[in-house]
């Protein structure tokens, strides 16, 4: 997978880092150049990388399942991991 830049003024965005400590708050929204909208979130159990995932409002976690978002990462994602996820269904 090729990595999306952020088309925003918004410094440290990397969508394919994975991190056990938030560098971000959960619900924080960027628009990559690709035109897709990423959001910040915490995994609650493992996802793999292209999986589709659920997002739980307000809490601003996320969850493997028939969602409207997706890991792509790169890498699965385990329980407590924070990451960009890519929205890929209205």
């Amino acid at each position: 997978m090729t990595a999306t830049s952020v088309n925003q003024n918004m410094t440290g965005v990397a969508f394919t880092r994975v991190e056990a400590a938030p560098s971000f708050a959960v619900g924080t929204i960027v628009r990559g150049n690709d035109g897709h909208d990423y959001i910040y979130a915490r995994a609650t159990g493992a996802i793999a990388d292209d999986a589709t995932a659920v997002l739980s409002e307000p809490a601003m976690t996320v969850a493997a399942g028939a969602g409207s978002w997706t890991n792509r990462t790169g890498v699965a994602l385990a329980a407590n991991d924070y990451a960009w996820i890519q929205k890929t269904a209205a």
